[in-house]
This record gives C-alpha cells, sequence and structure tokens, in this order.
C-alpha cells in the first residue's frame, strides 16, 4: 500500500512538471471518453433496445427483385396491384402491411403547407400491435384512398 502511495505521489510530481504534457492526456481522455460514450448512446438506441412494437423480431420488410430489365439494385418497392397479390396470396406471414413515405399538402388556415407523412394500408398499425390514443384505427377499406387521416398528438395540436 505504501508502495503504491509512492507511485501516485511521483505521478502527479511528473505530471505537474510538464504541464503541456498534461493538458494534452487530459484532453486526450476527454475526447476518447466522450465519443465513446457518443458512440454507444447511438449503438444502444439504434441495435440494443428493441423496436416498441409487439414482437419485433417477426417485423420483415419485402423488397421485389427484378433482374435483367435494367433497374437498379435488387431491391424495389412492391407497387399497390403486387402488394394485393401479396395479401391475398399469402400463405406465409400472419399479416402483411404496407407503408409509403408521402408528403401532402394541407390547409388549416390561409397559407397550405407542406407535410410529410405515409400512407398506410388498414392493417398497417394492428401489424404492428399499436392503439390509438383518441378516436379509432382505419376499418377494413379505408386504405383506397378514402382520405382518413391518423395524426400524432403533436401534429394534432399544431393545427
Amino acid at each position: 500500500m505504501a508502495e503504491l502511495k509512492q507511485d501516485v505521489r511521483f505521478a502527479f510530481r511528473m505530471l505537474f512538471k510538464s504541464p503541456g504534457f498534461t493538458l494534452v492526456v487530459i484532453l486526450t481522455l476527454g475526447l476518447g471518453i466522450g465519443a465513446n460514450s457518443a458512440i454507444f448512446s447511438v449503438i444502444d438506441a439504434v441495435l440494443l433496445r428493441p423496436l416498441p412494437y409487439a414482437q419485433p423480431d417477426q417485423l420483415v420488410k419485402i423488397w421485389m427483385r427484378f433482374t435483367g430489365i435494367g433497374l437498379p439494385k435488387d431491391q424495389n418497392w412492391v407497387s399497390a396491384p403486387e402488394f394485393v397479390d401479396l395479401r391475398n396470396l399469402n400463405r406465409s406471414f400472419s399479416q402483411i402491411a404496407a407503408i409509403s413515405g408521402e408528403s401532402f399538402n394541407l390547409k388549416a388556415g390561409a397559407t397550405p403547407e407542406r407535410v410529410n407523412g405515409a400512407a398506410v394500408s388498414a392493417d398497417f398499425f394492428s401489424l404492428l400491435g399499436v392503439e390509438p390514443e383518441g378516436g379509432r384505427m382505419f376499418l377494413p377499406g379505408e386504405d383506397c384512398g378514402h382520405g382518413v387521416s391518423d395524426l400524432t398528438p403533436a401534429f394534432w395540436g399544431s393545427l
């Protein structure tokens, strides 16, 4: 124990003798610890925590593959008629839903505003196992362009 105290005193004396070196060491340690904390925070949020949905380990994304016709990549979106065929002929999945990122024009006041959102099939939210905070979910058939919307509380409050 006495040797440890002696070693610590010696280390501090050497650090105080060369303040430039001490400053570089402290900055290097601070940057290293900060970078590792930031990287771990991102990895924890993206990879380690489960998704906030019912049975997230069973969610999959389906792509269509068209080879030899000049389309880029092997992963192409499913069209609406292909989605209907997939849903009607499905024998492998418990449920199939569709989502497509969209932007919409909203006119709540005098000036229309562009709003980002998504077009989804009627069973999208039930597949994820989420419930509305108010109102109701989509009914079967309302995913065929009937102008029905599901709004987040933050968006609803801003209207």
